[in-house]
């Protein structure tokens, strides 16, 4: 680490180093207008509200802690916002690390029209431009889901663009590319980059675009209708030219769209020998649970290449498969059965959407592919240099979800083409994984007392001495179960969390106790199912949780549970404990399990966290020192010590004290036979036998209980005998 930062501890400071750098790049002239909307939680200063810790807008990074209202665009509008970003340096425990500052606004465009945006930045000294600025335009109001439509980082002052907007929400982010933290040993020169000062201007027109349709025709083809079947391609287009939606998508219509559309041009030209799935129109089929034989050495490439490809690694040589989700769960594509050591493969996979029938691959598809690209894994099959199989997860698939897979050979595309792509005969193993609960994944939480946005998680384990075990109670639900099923068969609890420092020497095992749960009653030790206790697994990421770390851990179980409301406890162990977990205070082990966990609004619904919230607000389950004395067993905790709900509050504030995990499970005992109990409401009583009385004399075979053709005094006798017997 460079020895001058252990000092910069205030902003003060940091703005102070940033002044002694020099300038490198051209001058760019900056000045605030005195009209300009200014920032709401800048750093500490004169034009804006004053703050003690890092601006709160944009901390999370990827979804805007506050996000800023901005106004209405409408034909004339003339904007002008500012404020600060940059990257700063916040101490912890493993020393210095970036944040990233950035700034997000909502606006909403009243009617179709162009936005002209032009970022202009600052140094704190007025010396010159920022390195690189950076803006990105989503379209949505809800950063959790809004899709990004442009985005521009460049060092160019002004940084500047022109872009298309639809009608509704749009989100404005504005910031630099974070740096690298520094190495713990120098370089000597490194220097944080600068709390820098932005001013950007909007304007915006609007324009009278013609109704687009989805089955108008592809768009970068001529054809004699109007319009083409892309309408976030269609309505620029023809907001240039209307007679291109009026008359008909000509050449210069589809050369327009070209120029102005993320689109992607494909041509096929299959090589003699090659395989009938070689060109993504025909794809071949993927079944869940049937390995199948990949064999490219006679394949062409017809997917995306070099700078086209929305893939990190080059793919050539490609085949093309189409794959469905036979139900709620985690799909998973492994390649590298029967595997040598050279061969290097890259899958990429593409969503196709939702429905009892897989979707034709047409050219207007084809044509969007890099909006539906899901994500891509490349890894050389040769464990002994570091890889292992390519293999592409896809957790939380819904039942008859549809995806496009492609599968290729990696090639070096710094030197070579896509023919120089690797050849291999692998066998694909498609598996899928049944998720009956699911929290979802893992989002920031706000600390009070600074500002900053951590993964917090609450530590379960032998702490130390004074808390010998201290536990979590987390709710969940296993669901109603398929037809002639009384439970399920659990196969895997999926816990996310982490180790943390001064617990990783001493915590080599993770126990878990599921508990009975009535209403919100606290676990009691009469309450308990089953536990366990497995060695500490390796912990992997998803790209879902709001954290970089390797926060995902699964510990394999095997067990059946009714379907009910229930408690999951998890915690850190070490080997000196006893079989169940129990901890030895001399050897501590802790699990901090991560917090923040939320599913949609149907808060009942399997594969959502279950809030515990009452007229006094929203709490937890935590063991005070358990097992133990009982009456220092679990207690209710309603706050979390310098810490508040993550980014988004609004519908989320019941689910933030929840942990992250889910269940995987298979179809488990089948239904015992109950005589007498028509309704099936697990009772053999009166309701029962109103229907037998009312079925006396017919031939009904549900209510027959002898096997003689006619309902009877035979059958009430069988009925008696078992008369308020409760079902198996």
């Amino acid at each position: 680490m460079h020895p001058g930062i252990s000092s910069l501890t205030s902003i003060t400071a940091l703005v102070a180093a940033c002044a002694l750098a020099p300038s490198a790049l051209a001058q760019c002239d900056f000045s605030i207008p005195p009209d300009s909307l200014c920032n709401i939680d800048e750093f500490a200063g004169a034009d804006c509200a004053d703050r003690d810790f890092a601006d709160a807008n944009g901390g999370c990074g990827t979804c805007g802690q506050l996000v800023q209202p901005a106004g209405n665009l409408v034909d004339g509008t003339f904007l002008q916002i500012h404020g600060t970003i940059g990257s700063y340096p916040v101490s912890t425990t493993a020393g210095l690390v970036a944040f990233r500052d950035l700034d997000w606004y909502l606006i909403d465009v009243k009617s179709a029209g162009f936005i002209d945006l032009s970022l202009v930045t600052a140094k704190a000294d007025d010396s010159g431009p920022i390195a690189q600025s950076e803006f990105v335009i989503l379209r949505g109001g809800d950063c959790r889901a809004a899709q990004t439509i442009y985005s521009s980082v460049s060092a160019e002052c002004p940084n500047a663009g022109r872009v298309y907007l639809e009608p509704g929400e749009h989100l404005l982010v504005f910031g630099a590319p974070l740096e690298p933290n520094p190495p713990a040993q120098g370089p000597a020169d490194f220097q944080w980059p600068c709390t820098s000062k932005y001013l950007v201007t909007i304007e915006f027109t609007a324009v009278s675009v013609p109704t687009c349709a989805t089955d108008a025709g592809p768009c970068l083809t001529a054809h004699e209708t109007p319009g083409c079947a892309d309408p976030a391609c269609c309505s620029p287009v023809c907001a240039i030219d209307p007679a291109c939606c009026e008359v008909a998508w000509d050449a210069e219509c589809a050369a327009s769209a070209a120029t102005e559309c993320d689109l992607f041009v494909h041509t096929c030209s299959s090589p003699a020998g090659a395989p009938a799935n070689d060109c993504i129109l025909a794809p071949a089929s993927i079944t869940i649970g049937s390995p199948l034989v990949v064999d490219n050495s006679n394949a062409g490439t017809d997917g995306p290449i070099d700078v086209e490809s929305p893939c990190q690694y080059a793919c050539g040589k490609d085949l093309w498969y189409t794959v469905t989700a036979p139900g709620r769960g985690n799909m998973t594509l492994s390649l590298c059965a029967g595997a040598a050591a050279t061969d290097d493969s890259v899958i990429e996979v593409y969503a196709l959407g939702s429905g009892e029938t897989v979707p034709a691959i047409t050219p207007e598809f084809v044509e969007r592919l890099p909006s539906f690209f899901i994500g891509c894994r490349d890894d050389t099959c040769n464990p002994s240099e570091g890889g292992g199989p390519t293999t592409v997860y896809l957790p939380n698939c819904e039942k008859d979800e549809h995806f496009l897979v492609r599968i290729g050979g990696w090639y070096d595309e710094a030197s070579q083409g896509p023919e120089s792509a690797d050849e291999f005969s692998l066998t694909l193993v498609p598996s899928f994984e049944r998720v009956v609960f699911d929290t979802g994944p893992q989002h920031s939480v706000k600390r009070s007392d600074t500002g900053d946005l951590v993964n917090l998680g609450i530590t379960s384990g032998c702490v130390n001495a004074t808390n010998a075990q201290r536990w979590l109670a987390q709710a969940f639900v296993m669901p109603a179960t398929d037809a002639g099923f009384a439970s399920w068969r659990v196969r895997k609890l999926v816990v996310k969390g982490f180790i943390s420092t001064q617990y990783i020497p001493t915590t080599t095992h993770l126990a878990w106790t599921i508990w009975r749960r009535t209403g919100s009653n606290r676990p009691i030790n009469g309450d308990q199912v089953q536990s366990g206790i497995v060695p500490l697994p390796n912990p992997y990421n998803e790209v879902a949780d709001d954290t970089g770390s390797l926060s995902t851990y699964e510990i394999p179980v095997d067990l059946l549970l009714e379907p009910g409301a229930y408690y999951l406890s998890v915690w850190g162990a070490n080997t000196v404990g006893s079989a169940s977990g129990t901890c030895d205070p001399a050897s501590p082990a802790a699990f901090a399990w991560f917090v923040s966990a939320w599913g949609s609004e149907d808060q009942t619904s399997p594969g959502e966290a279950v809030p515990l919230s009452d007229s006094s607000g929203t709490y937890m389950w935590r063991s005070a020192i358990f097992p133990g004395t009982f009456a220092q067993g679990f207690l209710r905790v309603g706050s979390v010590t310098n810490h508040e709900p993550p980014c988004v509050t609004s519908d989320v504030a019941p689910y933030w004290l929840n942990t992250c995990f889910r269940i995987v499970a298979e179809d488990g005992a089948i239904a015992e036979a109950c005589p007498g109990d028509y309704n099936g409401d697990g009772q053999r009583d009166g309701a029962d036998l109103g229907q037998l009385l009312g079925a006396w004399g017919t031939e009904d075979p549900i209510i027959n209980l002898t096997g003689d053709p006619v309902v009877d005094g035979a059958d009430l006798g069988v009925f008696l005998t078992s008369f308020a017997i409760p079902c198996p």
